[in-house]
C-alpha cells in the first residue's frame, strides 16, 4: 500500500486482495491500515483466529472498518473449508466491516468464471474511472470518430 502511495496512487484507489493465505494477508492489511482503501478481496480464504492476531484485527482502524470486502468461496473447498470462510465473514460483520460474500456451488479450492465475473463487477464499482480517465477515453473516442485530416 505504501509503495503504491509513494508511486503517486491515492490510497482510495488501491484494492488489496489475494487467494487462500494471500487473501488472509490482504484482509489483515486492509483492516489495519491507517489509510482509506478502495476495497479488499479474499478468494477461498479465511481470517486466522490466533488470539494475538485477533487482538490486532479487532482493534480496527476507522479506515479498516470502512473498507468494503469482496469474499468469494466455493462450498466444496477441501483445503480452506467453506465454514472457515463463513466464520470469517461473520467476524467481519460483527466488527462492522461491509462484506459481499459470494458462494460458488461445487467450486473447490480454485476460481470459476462466475467468481471472476463477480470480482470484476466489485472492482468496477470500487474503482470507477477518474475524471482524467474519462476525459482521456472521451478524447480517444472523439479522435477515432473524427480522425485528423
Amino acid at each position: 500500500i505504501n509503495d503504491e502511495v509513494a508511486a503517486g496512487v491515492s490510497s482510495d484507489r488501491v484494492v488489496v486482495g489475494g487467494f487462500s493465505q494471500g487473501g488472509a494477508v490482504a484482509i489483515y492489511s486492509a483492516l489495519t491500515t491507517p489509510q482509506p482503501l478502495a476495497g479488499a478481496v479474499a478468494l477461498s480464504s479465511y481470517i486466522p483466529l490466533a488470539p494475538s492476531l485477533m487482538e490486532e484485527v479487532t482493534a480496527l482502524t476507522e479506515h479498516g472498518k470502512g473498507t468494503k470486502v469482496f469474499w468469494g468461496h466455493g462450498d466444496a473447498d477441501p483445503l480452506v473449508k467453506y465454514a472457515y470462510g463463513l466464520k470469517s465473514k461473520e467476524l467481519l460483520e460483527k466488527l462492522g466491516v461491509p462484506v459481499d460474500f459470494r458462494t460458488y456451488r461445487g467450486m473447490q479450492h480454485s476460481a470459476c468464471d462466475a467468481e471472476i465475473a463477480d470480482l470484476l463487477k466489485f472492482l468496477q464499482s470500487r474503482l470507477p474511472p477518474t475524471a482524467a480517465e474519462e476525459g482521456a477515453s472521451g478524447s480517444a473516442a472523439a479522435a477515432a470518430v473524427d480522425p485528423p485530416e
